[in-house]
């Protein structure tokens, strides 16, 4: 077998297949949420396009499929080493996500101490920086 296997729900299928049909069963999830939201109220004396119920059923059915593949697919992560094999899948995803959020953090500071020059004359107050805006770039 070549590529990591997963098993859900006694059925076996591959690492990203599962994560393909993860994607899949997100976006059906986050679209039947909108048309719950688009029906849950009409004008007095109308009826919904659509029965609420019937969908909010739908959604929680998703729900419950979409758990077992993020269950699978984590036990998946934690156990498989990546290349080097000093480290998991879990611990790249969470490294991954640690560095991107200094990324954000960074580039919110530079943008935040970024001056602009908005004075319309020499006697308005002027605004400096008081940190090194490159050395966050």
């Amino acid at each position: 077998m070549s590529g990591k296997w997963i098993r859900r729900l006694g059925e076996e299928m591959k690492l990203a297949e599962a994560l393909i049909a993860r994607a899949n069963l997100q976006k059906r999830f986050n679209e039947l949420q909108s048309r719950i939201m688009d029906n849950t109220h009409v004008q007095e004396g109308e009826s919904p396009a659509e029965d609420p119920e019937l969908l909010i059923e739908q959604a929680l059915g998703i729900l419950n499929d979409l758990e077992s593949y993020i269950r699978a697919i984590n036990k998946t992560n934690s156990q498989t080493m990546i290349s080097g094999g000093n480290m998991t899948i879990t611990d790249a995803i969470a490294k991954r996500d640690m560095l991107k959020s200094k990324h954000q953090l960074f580039n919110a500071i530079a943008n935040s101490a970024t001056v602009t020059n908005s004075r319309y004359s020499r006697t308005e107050i002027k605004n400096v920086a008081v940190i090194s805006v490159t050395e966050y770039r």
